[in-house]
C-alpha cells in the first residue's frame, strides 16, 4: 500500500470518523432539544396550573366575598324592613285602640287588679274614662300610649302597664319571623328550612 493509497484510507477513516463524530453531535444536540422542549413545555404546563390554581383561588375569594356582601346587604335591608313593619304595626295599633274605644279601653283596664292607684298615664282620647274609674290617680297624658294604660302606686314602686304597645312587644319577637317569612313567599323569595 502506497502513501497515495494510505493518504486515502487514512482520509476515508478520518472522514467517517468525522461523519459518525457529527452524526453524534446532531444526536446529542436533538436529544438536547427534545430534553428542552419538554422542559420547557412541562414548566409551560406547571406555571399554567399554577395560573388556574391562583385564578380559582381569586374566583373563589370573590366570589366568598360578594356571596358575605350580599348577605350583608341582604340583612341590612331585613332589618329596615323590620323597623319599618314595626312602624306600621304601630300605627296600626293607633288606629285599633281609636276604633276600639271606650270598650277596649275598659277591657284593657279590668285586667288591672284593684288598688289604689296613685299615678295613671293615658292617651289623652281615654283620659275622660280613667277620670270615672281613678277619680283619685294623678293622670299623666302620654302621646306614646295607643290604648290601654300604665299605672303606678305612689312614689311608683309598683307599676302595671296594660296598653297595646306592650302587648306588641311581648308579641314581636314570634310575630316579625313570622311576617318576614310571608313577605319572602310573596316576594317569591321563600327558602323553607328543611
Amino acid at each position: 500500500m502506497g502513501q497515495t493509497e494510505l493518504e486515502a484510507a487514512l482520509r476515508r477513516d478520518g472522514d467517517d470518523r468525522a461523519r459518525e463524530i457529527w452524526a453524534h453531535a446532531e444526536n446529542e444536540a436533538e436529544r438536547l432539544r427534545s430534553e428542552q422542549k419538554t422542559a420547557s413545555e412541562r414548566e409551560k404546563h406547571d406555571v399554567n396550573a399554577e395560573l388556574e390554581t391562583e385564578l380559582l383561588l381569586l374566583t373563589t375569594a370573590k366570589q366568598a366575598e360578594a356571596a358575605r356582601r350580599a348577605q350583608l346587604l341582604r340583612l341590612e335591608a331585613e332589618a329596615a324592613l323590620a323597623e319599618r313593619l314595626r312602624e306600621l304595626a304601630d300605627q296600626q295599633l293607633s288606629k285599633m285602640a281609636a276604633a276600639g274605644g271606650a270598650k277596649l279601653f275598659q277591657a284593657l283596664a279590668s285586667e288591672i287588679p284593684d288598688h289604689h292607684w296613685q299615678r295613671i298615664q293615658v292617651n289623652l282620647r281615654d283620659q275622660p274614662l280613667v277620670a270615672e274609674l281613678y277619680p283619685q290617680a294623678e293622670i299623666e297624658i302620654s302621646d306614646e300610649i295607643f290604648g290601654g294604660l300604665i299605672v303606678q302606686t305612689e312614689g311608683g314602686r309598683i307599676q302595671i302597664e296594660n296598653t297595646l304597645g306592650k302587648r306588641l312587644h311581648h308579641l314581636w319577637p314570634e310575630l316579625l319571623p313570622e311576617l318576614m317569612v310571608e313577605l319572602r313567599r310573596i316576594a317569591g323569595d321563600y327558602e323553607p328550612a328543611d
